[in-house]
């Protein structure tokens, strides 16, 4: 049973008996119909079993205070919790619980003391460890479980490592199963570390005893189990899932085939030509045909650069690729917008236009509206000034000398 559960019980009830361990709890439930004014009240439960000087002597004990409401006729009722913690060294089947419910008005309102409800159970030492490395070797690498991208035909070897988790010197055990991608087994390994065991907090390594062949592609999986205690054997940790995920071997060549959609919009031109070797760059330029552009690369399976818009793609062989060029018809230019709205009218020059059409159209020539404005006038008519020693006025717009050598004009 693990340690450290919740137990209720409801005194309300006829209870039923209770295994528990030391450091579990019991959540004692007591319930009462209450008539009368708010108030505070004690609540005090007890676990307790028969001596010879005690007929109830309790080993654990609670006192909790809390409110009651007001409770007018025809009353309210009641429940309260109080968790009591089974303490340790304590073995037995004859364990009682009572309950009671004390200041409150009249006499203090008791459960009764029910007897070999509680059986507490010995505490079987908890075994704990963990699985705290894995490793896979193949040939000249190592990788952390599980390892990706293996190369195809390396030889594999695992390594474990276990940690002892408890307060003691514990003997580990281990036990793993290596499958193929085809699920048959080319591992069983099954051991128990040799004296001396592993210390509380240290670890051990378990290595596999041989080499199998990561042969074939795909996910290879391994389950591992940590064990301790070999008289009683307790897996205390353990791991189910991928191994390593082993990568086919690349084929001496691989093929790229170019198609055009739709066809006759255009041509690429590949440089070099096929077939390739892994790693060569192929060089793809697209020229669309007279009314088409170039839109975008297709293709499957997807590869570097599919999607793009440029017409030159740099393609590196990984696999065999299917390249589609995809052009699209040109669209149409667009008119060209108006020169005018219709039925505008302005000068050029001294020509009046009008707008027809979207253009403007000669409306009359030489028109009144479309000659030079006069130009303004010089002074105010009817003004007077000096210039020089004579006087003038402003006639017609224009000064004209009104009198030569005008005394109001002398310095």
């Amino acid at each position: 049973m693990a340690r450290g559960k919740i137990h209720t019980i409801n005194l309300a009830a006829p209870p039923e008996v209770l295994i528990v361990d030391s450091g579990d709890t019991v959540r004692v439930v007591t319930e009462f119909d209450y008539v009368g004014p708010a108030l505070s009240a004690r609540m005090i439960s007890a676990i307790w079993h028969p001596t010879l000087f005690d007929p109830h002597n309790e080993i654990v004990r609670g006192n909790k205070t809390f409110t009651i409401p007001s409770s007018p006729p025809p009353g309210n009722h009641i429940s309260v919790t109080m968790d009591l913690l089974v303490p340790s060294g304590e073995v037995g089947t004859d364990y009682g619980l009572y309950s009671s419910i004390r200041d409150v008005p009249g006499p203090d309102i008791y459960t009764g003391y029910y007897p070999n409800i509680i059986t507490i159970e010995e505490v079987v030492p908890e075994f704990k460890g963990t699985i705290s490395k894995k490793e896979l070797e193949y040939n000249e690498s190592r990788g952390t479980i599980p390892v990706s991208n293996v190369p195809q035909d390396k030889e594999g070897k695992v390594h474990v490592w276990g940690r002892n988790d408890m307060a003691t010197n514990q003997k580990l055990g281990i036990h793993w199963i290596v499958r193929d991608p085809d699920g048959i087994v080319v591992e069983d390994y099954e051991d128990w570390e040799s004296w001396p065991n592993t210390d509380p907090g240290k670890t051990h390594e378990f290595i596999s005893p041989g080499r199998f062949d990561l042969n074939k592609p795909g996910p290879w999986t391994i389950g591992i189990s940590l064990a301790m205690n070999p008289e009683s054997t307790v897996q205390v940790a353990s791991y189910a899932g991928v191994l390593c995920t082993v990568a086919a071997a690349p084929p001496e060549e691989y093929t790229l085939d170019v198609t055009i959609d739709p066809p006759g919009a255009g041509h690429v031109l590949i440089s070099p030509k096929g077939p390739y070797s892994p790693g060569e760059v192929v060089t793809l330029v697209a020229t669309p045909y007279a009314g088409y552009e170039f839109d975008h690369w297709g293709g499957w399976p997807p590869y570097p650069g599919v999607g793009s818009t440029s017409p030159t793609l740099n393609l590196t062989m990984t696999s065999n690729w299917l390249v589609v060029a995809s052009f699209r018809e040109k669209a149409a230019p667009p008119p060209p917008p108006p020169e005018c709205t219709e039925g505008a009218q302005k000068c050029i020059g001294f020509n009046s236009y009008i707008c027809s059409g979207g253009k403007w159209v000669l409306l009359e020539y030489n028109a009144p509206q479309c000659a030079a404005p006069p130009p303004p006038p010089e002074c105010t008519e009817g003004a007077q000034k000096c210039i020089g020693f004579n006087s003038y006025i402003c006639s017609g717009g224009k000064w004209v000398l009104l009198e030569y050598n005008a005394p109001q004009c002398q310095p």
